[in-house]
Protein backbone atom coordinates (compact mmCIF):
# COMPACT_ATOMS: atom_id res chain seq x y z
CA UNK A 1 0.00 0.00 0.00
CA UNK A 2 1.27 3.34 -1.26
CA UNK A 3 1.06 6.32 1.02
CA UNK A 4 0.75 9.82 -0.21
CA UNK A 5 1.56 12.07 2.86
CA UNK A 6 1.14 15.27 1.55
CA UNK A 7 -2.25 14.54 0.47
CA UNK A 8 -3.05 13.04 3.82
CA UNK A 9 -1.90 16.35 5.05
CA UNK A 10 -4.60 18.15 2.45
CA UNK A 11 -7.14 16.00 4.23
CA UNK A 12 -6.20 17.27 7.55
CA UNK A 13 -3.88 15.06 9.05
CA UNK A 14 -1.19 17.41 11.02
CA UNK A 15 1.79 15.12 11.80
CA UNK A 16 4.45 15.52 14.42
CA UNK A 17 8.04 13.78 13.05
CA UNK A 18 8.63 10.73 10.72
CA UNK A 19 6.46 7.98 9.70
CA UNK A 20 7.57 4.69 11.14
CA UNK A 21 5.04 2.18 10.57
CA UNK A 22 1.44 2.06 8.32
CA UNK A 23 -1.03 -0.37 9.27
CA UNK A 24 -4.17 -1.77 7.74
CA UNK A 25 -5.18 -3.70 10.40
CA UNK A 26 -9.04 -3.56 9.69
CA UNK A 27 -10.89 -4.19 6.62
CA UNK A 28 -14.57 -4.66 6.49
CA UNK A 29 -16.57 -5.75 4.01
CA UNK A 30 -19.59 -5.41 5.75
CA UNK A 31 -20.52 -3.18 8.52
CA UNK A 32 -24.31 -1.87 10.37
CA UNK A 33 -24.21 1.57 8.14
CA UNK A 34 -23.16 0.25 4.56
CA UNK A 35 -24.84 1.35 2.06
CA UNK A 36 -25.46 -0.27 -1.29
CA UNK A 37 -22.28 0.64 -3.39
CA UNK A 38 -19.46 0.35 -0.53
CA UNK A 39 -17.24 -2.02 -1.58
CA UNK A 40 -15.45 -1.70 2.12
CA UNK A 41 -14.07 0.28 5.06
CA UNK A 42 -10.48 0.31 6.00
CA UNK A 43 -8.87 1.80 9.33
CA UNK A 44 -5.42 2.42 8.65
CA UNK A 45 -2.97 3.24 11.59
CA UNK A 46 0.37 5.80 10.69
CA UNK A 47 2.45 5.43 13.86
CA UNK A 48 5.00 7.94 14.07
CA UNK A 49 8.32 9.10 15.85
CA UNK A 50 6.66 11.66 17.48
CA UNK A 51 2.87 11.11 17.07
CA UNK A 52 0.45 8.14 16.17
CA UNK A 53 -3.01 8.92 14.24
CA UNK A 54 -6.02 6.59 12.24
CA UNK A 55 -7.92 7.24 9.33
CA UNK A 56 -11.07 5.51 8.49
CA UNK A 57 -11.73 5.32 4.72
CA UNK A 58 -14.85 3.52 3.20
CA UNK A 59 -14.65 2.69 -0.30
CA UNK A 60 -17.61 2.88 -2.98
CA UNK A 61 -18.24 2.04 -6.88
CA UNK A 62 -19.63 5.46 -8.05
CA UNK A 63 -19.95 6.64 -12.04
CA UNK A 64 -18.06 3.46 -12.84
CA UNK A 65 -14.84 3.74 -10.67
CA UNK A 66 -13.92 2.94 -6.88
CA UNK A 67 -14.15 6.05 -4.74
CA UNK A 68 -13.88 7.61 -1.45
CA UNK A 69 -17.55 8.15 -0.07
CA UNK A 70 -16.30 8.93 3.91
CA UNK A 71 -13.04 10.04 5.11
CA UNK A 72 -12.69 10.42 9.02
CA UNK A 73 -9.29 11.15 11.21
CA UNK A 74 -9.11 9.93 15.06
CA UNK A 75 -9.12 6.86 16.67
CA UNK A 76 -13.02 5.30 17.04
Amino acid sequence: MTIDIEAAERFGWQRDGEILEVRSDLILEDWPDKQAQDLGMVYTAFIGAGDCEAVTVVLTWEDGAVRIRSLEWGRP
